[in-house]
């Protein structure tokens, strides 16, 4: 589900790409996330993006350098949820667009709590195939960090 989330957020953001597994980037900078809960039964699924940020920290960035008004928070979430009603609703998921908007297969990365290699590629269940010293991995969830530099 976090997974098709972001692909319904880069499909609303022009631009954007998705960090593994769905932190929303426009170049190096987080412009959003997508938060999954589950329980009794029920899936919650929300977008917090950042469309208007003066002055934000390094390593974030907003989608705008304006304020937008109410009416741009209103149209891109309309969006985003058709786009993840669209998703949810095709059969299977869609693997080799994601593939096209992840950002992170490449990259040197590491991950808690000592893991470090080359992102390869994403498997058919949305995991995140990585090369290490001691061969290839899959991570199915967890924090990824690119390496810099």
């Amino acid at each position: 589900m976090s997974l098709l989330a972001g692909l319904a957020a880069v499909t609303v953001v022009d631009g954007a790409g998705l960090k593994w597994p769905n932190d929303v980037m426009i170049g190096a900078a987080k412009v959003g996330g997508i938060l999954v809960e589950r329980g009794a039964g029920e899936t919650v699924v929300g977008l917090g993006l950042n469309l208007w940020w003066p002055g934000c920290p390094k390593g974030t960035a907003a989608i705008e350098n304006d304020d937008p008004g109410a009416d741009l928070y209103a149209e891109i979430g309309a969006c985003w949820g058709a786009e993840l009603l669209r998703l949810i609703e095709t059969p299977g998921w869609p693997v080799d667009r994601y593939r096209e908007v992840c950002v992170t297969l490449g990259k040197r990365i590491t991950w808690e709590p000592d893991g470090s290699g080359r992102a390869l590629d994403i498997d058919d269940a949305g995991g995140l195939i990585v090369e290490t010293p001691e061969g290839a991995t899959t991570i199915l969830s967890g924090e990824v960090r690119h390496v810099r530099g």
